[in-house]
This record gives structure tokens, sequence and C-alpha cells, in this order.
């Protein structure tokens, strides 16, 4: 191999790491801890999130703030991580900041689906033609480069469940492209219960 081909390798494989799920899971986390600290406050409707996700770090699941308007899949994903955290040893409060940053990491899984989905895309058009595989890195851009659309990265640092209720609606849509349908379906299941409007989204992907 010449100097310039090493050198290419050498930049690729530094990126690969760079732009992994945990290496973005630790950028995120930093990011959110960050905006945290300068905006200590709840942003508009995080008030209603937050209050209702404490309601359940409580043990209180029949209390329900009658002005919430979505499905409580967002609130009980974040409970079950904080609980799961707190079997391992890693002990955080029901917290803004916390809940921040269960955010920051639902967006890091928001790239990972639109990484399976870019995946399944490429594996379903190339056999006929329509599409070329894209490398794993230059697929791993594109998701970022997806998840990086301003609306979508702005709430991926707050406490809403717009990244997450993306998140699962395209991992519906990847699992749907690979013929996984009975996973499809219980993912979409999901989708739905993080926010009801999903159920376009579903449907949609049962068509594929």
């Amino acid at each position: 191999l010449s100097q310039r081909d090493e050198m290419r390798r050498a930049a690729e494989a530094i990126a690969r790491v760079a732009l992994s799920l945990p290496s973005l899971l630790a950028i995120s986390l930093a990011l959110s801890a960050f905006i945290s600290e300068s905006a200590p406050e709840v942003v508009v409707d995080e008030v209603f999130h937050l209050k209702q996700t404490q309601l359940y770090c409580d043990g209180k699941w029949h209390d329900w703030d009658p002005l919430i308007t979505t499905l409580p899949g967002l609130y009980v994903a974040f409970v079950a991580t904080w609980k799961a955290l707190a079997a391992l040893g890693l002990r955080a409060s029901c917290s803004l900041a916390t809940a921040r940053a269960f955010g920051a990491a639902c967006w890091v899984v928001s790239v990972g689906a639109l990484d399976a989905a870019l995946a399944a895309r490429d594996d379903a058009l190339a056999p006929r033609g329509k599409a070329k595989r894209r490398s794993t890195l230059l697929r791993r851009i594109d998701a970022i480069t997806l998840a990086m659309y301003p609306v979508h990265f702005f709430f991926g640092f707050l406490y809403y469940t717009d990244v997450l209720a993306l998140a699962t609606a395209v991992l519906v849509v990847a699992l749907a492209l690979r013929g996984e349908h009975t996973s499809a379906a219980a993912m979409g299941v999901v989708s739905i219960f993080v926010r009801q409007t999903n159920v376009v989204w579903v449907a949609l992907a049962g068509a594929l």
C-alpha cells in the first residue's frame, strides 16, 4: 500500500471510532450536561413531562396530569432506564438534567435507527439496480446528517416525546424493510405508546 492509501485507511478508522454510537453518546451526554447547566429551567412543555415522570419515579403510576395529550411511553421508558441504571450502581436523581440526558441518549438511538433504515433501504434496492450500497462510514454520516435536522436535533437536548417518537417510528420502517414484520409490529406498538400520532407512520410502514 502507498503512504496515501495508508493515511486514508487510518483516517477512515479514526472517523469510524469518532462516529460510533458510543462516541456519539459520550458527546451527546456532555452537550446535554452543558445545556442543563446553562439553562436549568424547564422549557415550555418540559414542565408537564418532567412532573409526570417524577410521579412515576415515585411509584405513583395511577396519577396522571390531564393536561398531557400524549401516551406515557416516554415516561415509562425513562423510568425503566433510570431503574436499570440504578440496579447497575449508576444512580441519578429523577431531575430535569437526568431527563434531558435521557433525551440526548434517545437522539443517539435515532442515529442508530436511521442507520439501520438506510442499510435496509440499500439492501432492498441495490439488487434491483435502483441504488448503490454505501460504505458503513458513509451511511453513518448520512444518518447523522439526517438526525441533525434542526428541529429534531434541538429537541434531542430537551425532555420531549419528539425524539424517541421519531426513533421508534424509523425502527418500524427499518424492520419492515428487512421483512421482519412481527418485530416491526411490536415496535409499532411501542412507537404508538410513545406518541399516538405515530399510528400514521406505523400504518404506512405496514405497506412496505
